[in-house]
C-alpha cells in the first residue's frame, strides 16, 4: 500500500466530509430536532388560529366565546383544538370580560434558541412544556 500524496488526500478528504456534515448537523439540527420544530411551530399557528377565532366571535357578539367547543360549532368555523402530535388538547380560557388564556405544551424552546428565535413573533416564544398565552381584545384603534 502506497503512503504517497494519494493517501493524504484522500484523508484529507474524508476528514472535510466529517466535518461539513457535522458541522450541518449542528447548524440545522438533527432530523429529530427538525420535526420538534416544525410541531411547535404547527401548535404556534393553531393558537394564532383560535385567537383570531376568538376576536372574531368578540367582533361579532361582543363577548367572549365560554370555551373552545362553543367557537368550534360556529358554522364554516374550522378550528384546531387538539395536539398536532397527539399531546394535550389546546386550552382556552376567558380571563376577564376582554381577555382570554390560550395554552399549549411545546416540545422546543424558542426563548434561548437563536436559530428558531430569527424571525419569530416576540409574542409567541415559547420554553418546553405546557405555557399558556395571555391575550387581550384590543379596540379597532389601537
Amino acid at each position: 500500500m502506497s503512503s504517497g500524496p494519494g493517501k493524504l488526500l484522500l484523508v484529507l478528504a474524508s476528514l472535510t466530509v466529517v466535518a461539513v456534515l457535522a458541522i450541518a448537523l449542528w447548524v440545522v439540527g438533527s432530523p429529530a430536532a427538525q420535526r420538534d420544530a416544525r410541531l411547535d411551530q404547527r401548535r404556534t399557528e393553531d393558537l394564532q388560529r383560535v385567537e383570531r377565532a376568538v376576536v372574531a366571535h368578540w367582533e361579532a357578539n361582543g363577548s367572549l366565546p365560554a370555551d373552545l367547543a362553543a367557537l368550534a360549532r360556529v358554522p364554516g368555523q374550522s378550528l384546531p383544538l387538539n395536539d398536532p402530535a397527539g399531546g394535550p388538547a389546546y386550552s382556552y380560557e376567558p380571563t376577564g370580560s376582554r381577555t382570554f388564556r390560550l395554552c399549549a405544551s411545546f416540545v422546543t424552546d424558542t426563548a434561548d434558541d437563536p436559530r428558531t428565535r430569527r424571525g419569530a413573533n416576540e409574542d409567541w416564544l415559547h420554553a418546553v412544556g405546557p405555557k399558556c398565552f395571555d391575550r387581550q381584545i384590543r379596540d379597532s384603534q389601537d
